[in-house]
């Protein structure tokens, strides 16, 4: 079982390798086509609205079923679903005003639509590249591209959905927010006066189509909706940790990179209780636990032909028990058209408590 630092150094090293082979060819090589998909990273799908209703007014919905196959140690499951249904709306307003919505149905969530996303931007347009931005979002930490249908760990650790006021500055190749939002976690959980204490900072740089690196940065990890929402009931105390993020991107031809990994710079503490039954609080129920979180992501895809793409993956985790210590697996991508593809993936996962796992799915999606 490789350490978490060879699984970092491992991490290192493909992006390093593929930066300096695609920075050197950067001045040489065209922009790479598009690639077979409808998104690739999770602002791209939550953004992203091509369907024009009015002067202004952009639309896009976006549903995605699935077949799907889990193997277990001795447990088997399989099932079809619709695992998606997303409605984004953007409005351009006068004076470089912009509206966004998004309204996403997901089978874990509710029956109903809720709310995903509601933000108000003024500015951030080609004579003006200052903006401010407010309102419900998911912050800029961590990009989470990928070709697969299954989200990359990155992801499912780092995503962090909240309500926030952001500030940036944004040109054709240089991208920088930083903002401000109130978290759920303090010091002290019992006290609920609590306010403005969690911001962020991300930076993009795009020299090219072809070629796109990231940075992103934020006072508080254990935010992150995996890590909070397995804390919260637990923890009458609680120390954060500041998170970081790095993600890569690049093509060369027919050929696409993608790296990424999210991790606590330090120790996430949690002061908690053990409540037996029908006994009281003492010391002895008092326990503390330490935990520093990581998550990587690697990928490698090929364009086959013009309407195929075919993919590989290796991703981890450490110090984080719910994920996979290692998972990896190839994965097909069809393009019936612009506006409808079909995936395959297996993927085999290895757990560091829990009997290793295989999945396969088959998706059928489409935006318009």
């Amino acid at each position: 079982m490789k350490t978490r630092p060879c699984r970092i150094a491992t991490f290192v090293a493909t992006a390093v390798l593929a930066s300096i082979t695609l920075a050197q060819q950067e001045t040489t090589t065209p922009s790479s086509p598009a690639l077979p998909g409808l998104y690739h990273g999770l602002a791209d799908m939550k953004n992203t609205a091509t369907r024009e209703i009015a002067p202004g007014f952009h639309t896009r919905v976006l549903i995605e079923a699935e077949a799907s196959y889990l193997r277990q140690s001795d447990f088997e499951f399989s099932d079809t679903a619709l695992s998606l249904f997303q409605l984004t709306a953007n409005i351009d307003l006068p004076d470089d005003i912009r509206g966004h919505t998004v309204l996403l149905w997901e089978p874990e969530s509710s029956e109903s639509l809720d709310l995903d996303e509601a933000t108000l931007r003024v500015g951030g347009v080609e004579n003006n590249p200052w903006y401010v931005e407010g309102g419900k979002r998911y912050i800029p930490f961590g990009a989470f591209n990928t070709h697969f249908v299954s989200r990359p760990l990155s992801l499912q650790l780092a995503a962090t959905h909240e309500t926030t006021l952001l500030g940036g500055y944004t040109t054709r190749a240089l991208t920088l927010q930083a903002g401000i939002f109130n978290g759920a976690l303090d010091r002290d959980m019992t006290d609920f006066e609590d306010g403005l204490d969690d911001i962020f900072a991300s930076l993009t740089w795009t020299p090219s189509p072809a070629f796109e690196a990231g940075m992103s940065w934020t006072s508080d990890f254990g935010e992150s909706d995996m890590i909070q929402q397995s804390l919260f009931f637990e923890a009458i105390g609680y120390k954060r940790a500041s998170g970081i993020g790095a993600t890569l991107s690049a093509s060369l031809g027919p050929v696409h990179i993608d790296a990424e990994v999210v991790a606590a710079a330090d120790d996430i503490s949690v002061l908690g209780n053990v409540i037996p039954v029908n006994t009281p609080l003492t010391n002895d129920t008092i326990y503390v636990r330490s935990f520093q979180p990581v998550a990587w992501n690697t990928e490698l895809a090929v364009r086959i032909a013009q309407q195929w793409l075919l993919a590989v993956k290796a991703e981890g985790s450490d110090e984080f028990d719910v994920l996979p210590e290692f998972r990896w697996g190839p994965g097909l991508v069809y393009a019936i058209n612009a506006s409808a593809t079909v995936k395959i993936e297996y993927l085999a996962a290895e757990f560091a408590g829990s009997p290793d796992a295989q999945t396969a799915v088959v998706q059928l999606a489409a935006g318009f």
